[in-house]
């Protein structure tokens, strides 16, 4: 596993849960069909028509790119996250260092359910923050042992892995 194979899901599952990221990367894909995930798709599909959608590079789909720099990414969440930055950033990331798009200048994370949108820069701090989440996926990767359960289980139980990791 390298960079080029990462995608959006990675950095999601970091933030989220070592243990869900882990089985991710072993191909264990529980979240098809997890209501929460079928609504955020729902409401990415019906948001921003007009833009042109789910541009696919290497292992990702970024949601649209505009011409103002910036990657673009729908969350369907009620709240606005520091852990929501880090999968359109590494798409920023990956398009300006790896790919040599120099124009790009960061993300937007729309939220439609709050009509908000955050504006997060690809600066020097962004940069190193992807990098080393970068190599925190490819260690996880590397590991042999199946990391410990999420130590906040009200958190759990709205996961899709749930009853893997309890039943």
């Amino acid at each position: 596993m390298d960079i080029h194979s990462l995608g959006g899901q990675h950095f999601y599952y970091l933030e989220s849960c070592k243990r869900q990221l882990w089985l991710y990367l072993r191909q264990i894909n529980l979240a098809g069909g997890h209501e929460p995930v079928e609504l955020g798709k729902f409401i990415h599909e019906e948001t921003y028509k007009n833009e042109k959608k789910e541009i696919q590079i290497g292992g990702f789909k970024i949601d649209f790119i505009h011409k103002d720099g910036y990657v673009h990414e729908t969350k369907s969440s009620k709240t606005i996250k520091p852990k929501h930055q880090s999968q359109p950033l590494f798409y920023a990331y990956y398009l300006r260092y790896m790919m040599g798009f120099e124009h790009i200048q960061g993300a937007k994370i729309h939220y439609p359910l709050l009509n908000k949108v955050k504006t997060i820069p690809l600066d020097q701090s962004a940069k190193a923050m992807i990098e080393n989440k970068i190599d925190q996926i490819l260690q996880i990767a590397k590991e042999k042992q199946m990391p410990d359960v999420h130590s906040n289980k009200g958190l759990c139980q709205k996961c899709a892995y749930y009853e893997f990791c309890y039943i």
